[in-house]
């Protein structure tokens, strides 16, 4: 018996030390109270995104978060934020791959996950999607998309119903990245028109359905979860799990197959139509003709690296810009005078009948101001995670090579300092003019991230998100639906996202 006890205790030592000797390279850096294994995952079930704020004023500026075995520094102080993603993005500049996106090859080759030097190339070549010119000609196709979801809306306000606003803005915001990356129209805003293509259809649900396996819920994968504390479990887990129908793992394996058929089946497409002549001038296109230029670009733009390119495009097109524009929709309905002075500039700046030039666009402050309030009040992105590819010191603190170093961007839209009562929603706050953004650090307000690996399409999130609230808010005003929970209820996966969508009420305007 007592060498039965004698080797539990072995055992016992044995995992705890397993547990936690990762944290203890980093044990000078403060940290809330947390259970060993679990750490602070307990708190972000509680707290969900909230949790990373609360440490950050509970804690100061620079923390450590136990994700199962895992720690973390977080940076929460918008110095330290450019310290490490500008002034030091030599030794920060690649995102962390958590171990559960290592089993999704179409995750992992994407421009979010790919390491430098390659990520450089490949941003390199992307970049003329964004440019002005071509934001430029994006205008119409997003007036074509915006007057699909205004025909919806006059339905809905006729008949006096409510709207999922999520789940319309989502449609829209693919068919307008369908259109400008990908030289196609999904048509899912109006999916009854003959010439909507039913392998597009696909294409789009699969790409929508692989973000819902990306959590770090209940609805999670076993392996995500084995992966937290045993992290040379999660493959054999996954490999056993997959095989199990109606499991997380197995949600996750099929759904990537159906993925991967869907967005292959594109790119034959594509091929084809370049080979018969067909030149195009969006984004796939770009990829396709700089493959095709020489033996390093082909090595570089593997058949895996455009196929994840072109769904990291879709996913963050839709999701960003969708998500974003439903919180702006919510906070508006909930505000009276804001909705009543961005009315008085789009009515003086864009009446009803008139058109919205891409240059006019820049003329719409309050608008803008509106946007970016929103993106602070809820920060769709909360962190930017980072690993150090050499040791170094960060605010005194030394951190080994190998450390995951996340920016907490949603702490820095709470701080008190840059935004002085941060829990109310006034944006006026972002005037330019007014004495608090005078003093604010430039990079407080950081929504799509900071420095060179920002998000490559904010200009293109920003134009669709103000074009819209221009079109809807010349013909309508809208109010929270009593069938929605008030406040919002969000949950964060890899973003943060409304549990049971934005649903508003729409009210056609009364215009003399």
């Amino acid at each position: 018996m007592a060498l039965i006890i004698a080797v539990f205790f072995v055992i016992l030592v044995t995992i705890l030390i397993y547990l936690q000797w990762p944290a203890w390279k980093l044990s000078k850096i403060p940290a809330a109270p947390y259970i060993s294994g679990l750490g602070h995952l307990p708190l972000m079930a509680k707290y969900q995104a909230g949790v990373f704020i609360k440490l950050a004023k509970q804690l100061g500026p620079i923390y450590r978060f136990q994700l199962g075995r895992q720690p973390i520094v977080f940076v929460a102080s918008a110095d330290l934020c450019q310290e490490i993603a500008i002034r030091k993005f030599k030794v920060f500049p690649n995102r962390v791959i958590l171990p559960y996106m290592k089993e999704s090859w179409i995750h992992l080759h994407g421009l979010f996950m790919t390491k430098a030097p390659d990520w450089a190339r490949m941003r390199n070549i992307l970049l003329p999607t964004f440019h002005t010119e071509k934001l430029s000609a994006y205008v119409p196709l997003m007036e074509r998309v915006m007057g699909q979801v205004v025909e919806i809306l006059d339905k809905h306000a006729n008949a006096g119903e409510d709207v999922n606003m999520t789940q319309l803005l989502q449609r829209m915001a693919l068919d307008v990245i369908g259109e400008s990356a990908f030289g196609t129209g999904f048509k899912l805003v109006k999916p009854s028109w003959a010439d909507g293509r039913s392998e597009d259809k696909d294409m789009v649900n699969a790409v929508l359905n692989s973000l819902d396996t990306l959590t770090m819920n209940e609805k999670a994968p076993v392996s995500t979860f084995a992966g937290l504390f045993f992290p040379f479990l999660q493959h054999p887990i996954r490999e056993i799990m997959k095989r199990i129908p109606g499991t997380g793992d197995w949600n996750q394996y099929t759904g990537n197959l159906l993925l991967e058929a869907q967005m292959r089946a594109l790119l034959e497409r594509r091929e084809a139509e370049m080979r018969d002549g067909v030149v195009r001038s969006d984004a796939l296109s770009l990829l396709l003709d700089a493959r095709a230029k020489s033996q390093e670009m082909r090595e570089l733009l593997t058949d895996e690296r455009v196929l994840a390119l072109a769904y990291e495009l879709m996913m963050a097109g839709s999701e960003s810009t969708g998500t974003n524009l439903c919180y702006t929709l919510y906070f508006i309905a909930a505000h009276p005078e804001v909705a009543s002075k961005m009315v008085k500039e789009i009515d003086e700046l864009a009446p009803l009948g008139s058109t919205v030039a891409f240059e006019d666009v820049d003329k719409f402050k309050y608008v803008d101001q509106v946007i970016k309030e929103s993106m602070r009040m809820i920060t769709f992105s909360p962190v930017v995670a980072r690993e150090a590819m050499e040791d170094i010191k960060v605010a005194g603190y030394h951190i080994p090579k190998g450390t995951w170093v996340w920016l907490v961007i949603n702490a820095l839209a709470q701080d008190e300092e840059d935004f002085p009562e941060p829990h109310l929603f006034r944006p006026e706050r972002f005037d330019p003019d007014c004495a608090e953004a005078k003093k604010r650090h430039p990079y407080a307000h950081s929504p799509f991230g900071i420095g060179p690996r920002m998000c490559i399409g904010y200009k293109l999130a920003y134009l669709e998100m103000k074009l819209a609230l221009i079109h809807f808010y010349q013909r309508y005003t809208f109010e929270h639906s009593p069938a929605m929970e008030n406040p919002l209820a969000v949950r964060l996966s890899i973003v943060v996202r409304p549990i049971h969508g934005v649903k508003l009420r729409v009210r056609k305007r009364e215009i003399c």
